[in-house]
C-alpha cells in the first residue's frame, strides 16, 4: 500500500508504505497447525461442530464452510 485517497478522490503518499500480503490470522493459523486450508484449523473446527457438523469425513462440514 502506497497510498491513500482522500474525500476528494486525490491520492496523498502514505509516510510509511507497506506491502499487504493477504495472509490474514486464519491464514497463519493455517500454517502454524499444519493444516492445507483454512477450515481445518483448530477455531474453525469447534464452530463448524457447534453449527451440527459432528464427523468431517462424512462430507456434512462443507455446507458449514
Amino acid at each position: 500500500m502506497q497510498f491513500n485517497r482522500d474525500d476528494k478522490g486525490v491520492m496523498h503518499p502514505l509516510p510509511k508504505p507497506s506491502v499487504d500480503t493477504g495472509m490474514g490470522l486464519e491464514r497463519i493459523a493455517a500454517v502454524l497447525q499444519g493444516k492445507h486450508s483454512n477450515y481445518e484449523i483448530d477455531l474453525f473446527q469447534d464452530l463448524i461442530k457447534a453449527g451440527g457438523a459432528r464427523d468431517a469425513s462424512e462430507g456434512s462440514e462443507k455446507s458449514f464452510r
